[in-house]
């Protein structure tokens, strides 16, 4: 065990030296299907979207410079040709935990963009997960997880909260954790019943939110080779991997739009 959580570390620290992806990898088909019939929601309005979260809302990891996910539903929005107008705010931050967002959400500016807010998308627990493996490297159990992951429900039922106090009818949409060691560390099984476990803690509580859906991506990243979706820290999606995100968004977007 010790071997593997060795690796980890190396991982943690030395990821931004692992090789570009090949050339090939830009060439797959990923783009996001514009209807031609848009639902009543996408015709003649103005529509504000606010995006909350991580690194993932933030797009690291994206070689193109095109927002990650949250930009690429953006230009998805723009090329509806009955969008009247379309502004995007996004407040995702590296590094953020779910504590990080609890502050994030008593900003002045947060909760006034939370008001107009027609869409609300929204990424976090990544980072609540990796503060446990950091800090317990060499002696990582369920237990650790288990207690972990119930302070985690806690602070993002509050979360769901703090946005329902601004706005009661936006529908919020939750893109999951995915399991990044999935292939550089494949002895790390333990990991994906711990992504999981907090997936289905996660699904549950969106629940009691009749307009909140939570968005499933662990299966994209778990595929055969799909290691290639990740950026070279091996831990951040690429262009491809948002771009396959940003698809089932925008789909959950445009279904629940009918």
């Amino acid at each position: 065990m010790k071997k593997i959580f060795a690796v980890i570390i190396c991982f943690l620290l030395a990821s931004c030296s692992l090789p570009e992806h090949t050339s090939a990898l830009l060439t797959k088909k990923t783009e996001i299907e514009i209807k031609r019939n848009p639902p009543a929601f996408f015709i003649a309005r103005n529509i504000n979207i606010v995006a909350l979260g991580d690194s993932l809302t933030e797009g690291v990891g994206d070689g193109t410079k095109q927002g990650g996910y949250v930009g690429r539903i953006e230009k998805s929005l723009q090329n509806e040709e009955r969008v009247k107008k379309l502004e995007v705010d996004n407040f995702g931050v590296k590094g953020y935990k779910t504590t990080d967002l609890l502050d994030k959400l008593k900003e002045r500016k947060v909760r006034s963009k939370l008001e107009k807010a027609d869409i609300i998308v929204l990424s976090i627990g990544g980072n609540d997960v990796m503060k446990i493996v950091r800090g317990n490297i060499l002696s990582l159990d369920f237990k650790l997880f288990q207690k972990e992951q119930k302070t985690y429900e806690k602070r993002l039922a509050r979360i769901i909260g703090e946005i329902r106090k601004k706005n009661k009818t936006a529908p919020i949409y939750f893109v999951g954790l995915y399991n990044p060691f999935k292939y550089t560390i494949p002895e790390l099984t333990e990991l994906d019943i711990v992504v999981d476990k907090w997936n289905k803690a996660t699904d549950n509580i969106l629940k009691e939110d009749e307009k909140a859906k939570f968005i499933p991506i662990a299966d994209i990243f778990s595929l055969e080779n799909e290691e290639q979706l990740l950026y070279k820290d091996a831990f951040h999606p690429n262009e491809i991997g948002y771009t396959l995100i940003a698809e089932r968004v925008y789909k959950a977007i445009y279904e629940n739009s009918r």
